[in-house]
């Protein structure tokens, strides 16, 4: 089918929004059915793997979650020593996806912990979780339509996030409830807003470089991926973060460094301006420098982290 593989290899040139290259994966038609909900109780406890010291003072955990729609894999740092009492907790899916399909968690070591990490050593607790839709081979026609497939079931990666907020409520007793924030970057942090539209348990988000208007973000390029997977531009439209501006209830934190090539300033500043009306607390960073990836390290994290301590 080189006429359907050529449309969607067009598309997924132009909206990729990843920080980094990252293997991936396909799509096709489907009705998506409500997956079925796994009792957290179930799931496997954090004490039954091991920990492991991966940065100073930070401790790692790696478990396979069972769900409804196969096993997906969080990983879970906490500050060591723990500080006394219950901690803050931060969740952080993996970037680099064109917003049609999702992104396992890379093996540890491949630059995602630069993402994670920052927040265990400033005392919160992390979970950082994959994305139904992995795909291996985004040459692959049949990979990308399976990929595609698995995330619409997911509902974009919403249904990943209340998974792993799930286990983390019912399995790691350090975290405190009332403190569950979301983060991300560029692709993530797009799903970070997404899932805050979504879960009234989320506190609070930082989104670096967000893609927020997906109409603005796919463009044309939307009767291409509709050739290829019928029912995708109703999908897209009903979960675009801008579409469901008027659900972000809780404290926003929005970072966006002038000079990215990758998302406009200007997408990240109508959203902020479209979410003030219905929401009190919304902060927009700007930073002159640093582009897509490398501002959200040196400043976007621990700008956040101060903004995430000042938060009552």
């Amino acid at each position: 089918m080189n006429h359907r593989r050529t449309l969607l290899s067009i598309a997924l040139l132009v909206v990729a929004t990843g920080c980094r290259p990252r293997p991936q994966v396909s799509l096709s038609p489907l009705s998506i059915v409500p997956s079925q909900k796994v009792n957290p109780a179930t799931l496997p406890a954090l004490n039954s793997v091991p920990g492991v010291s991966v940065a100073p003072n930070v401790l790692m955990y790696e478990v396979n979650l069972p769900s409804s729609r196969g096993t997906s894999k969080v990983r879970v740092y906490l500050p060591n020593p723990l500080p006394t009492g219950r901690i803050p907790c931060v969740f952080v899916a993996p970037a680099g996806t064109p917003l049609i399909y999702g992104n396992a968690l890379g093996p540890f070591g491949e630059g995602d912990e630069k993402e994670q990490i920052p927040y265990a050593q400033a005392g919160f607790a992390v979970v950082a979780y994959s994305i139904d839709g992995d795909v291996k081979d985004p040459n692959n026609d049949a990979d990308v339509m399976a990929g595609m497939r698995a995330f619409r079931r997911a509902n974009g990666g919403i249904e990943n996030t209340r998974e792993a907020i799930d286990y983390a409520v019912a399995h790691v007793p350090d975290v405190d409830p009332k403190r569950l924030y979301v983060a991300g970057h560029s692709s993530a942090a797009t799903l970070a807003i997404q899932a805050a539209e979504n879960d009234s348990r989320i506190a609070a988000c930082a989104a670096y470089a967000p893609a927020t208007h997906f109409k603005d973000r796919f463009g044309g390029k939307l009767d291409s991926l509709e050739l290829v997977e019928p029912g995708i531009t109703d999908f897209l439209a009903s979960i675009s973060p801008v579409a469901n501006v008027e659900k972000l209830r809780c404290p926003l934190f929005l970072f966006h460094a002038d000079d990215d090539s990758n998302v406009p300033l200007e997408d990240n500043q109508k959203f902020a301006d479209a979410a003030r009306p219905t929401n009190q607390n919304v902060t927009f960073v700007r930073v002159p420098s640093g582009g897509h990836y490398q501002s959200m390290i040196d400043e976007g994290i621990p700008r956040a982290i101060e903004w995430f301590n000042a938060l009552r």
